[in-house]
């Protein structure tokens, strides 16, 4: 099953990014129950990550975080458009890695067998 499929496109879940949709900026942020991270911030956690995985696909040397917290970003209400948005399009960027990915290897295929 190609990346896209569990990124963008719709198959047996709902997509990440349009769990998202409708959320707003005062909804992501509110806290539930004590100790518990907010949307927001686990969007920001994944978001944190997801930037370093892209990052290495590139070619780039990332290092692992220096500690647990540094993969845990504080967010405001007001910070939240701009998180989903890059979360949305990092999602969009790993889809477009796994879609050149499939085209290299059946073209690696192609030229095995043709």
């Amino acid at each position: 099953m190609a990346p896209r499929e569990f990124l963008i496109d719709t198959f047996a879940h709902m997509p990440p990014g349009r769990i998202l949709d409708g959320l707003t900026a005062e909804e992501a942020v509110r806290r539930g129950p004590p100790r518990l991270h907010t949307i927001a911030e686990v969007v920001a956690h994944v978001t944190f990550w997801q930037a370093w995985f892209l990052e290495r696909c590139h070619g780039g040397a990332a290092p692992m975080a220096a500690s647990a917290a540094a993969g845990w970003p504080a967010v405001t209400a007001a910070e939240w458009p701009a998180l989903l948005e890059r979360f949305t399009a990092g999602l969009v960027e790993a889809a477009a890695l796994g879609d050149d990915a499939s085209a290299l290897f059946l073209r690696a295929r192609l030229d095995v067998e043709g």
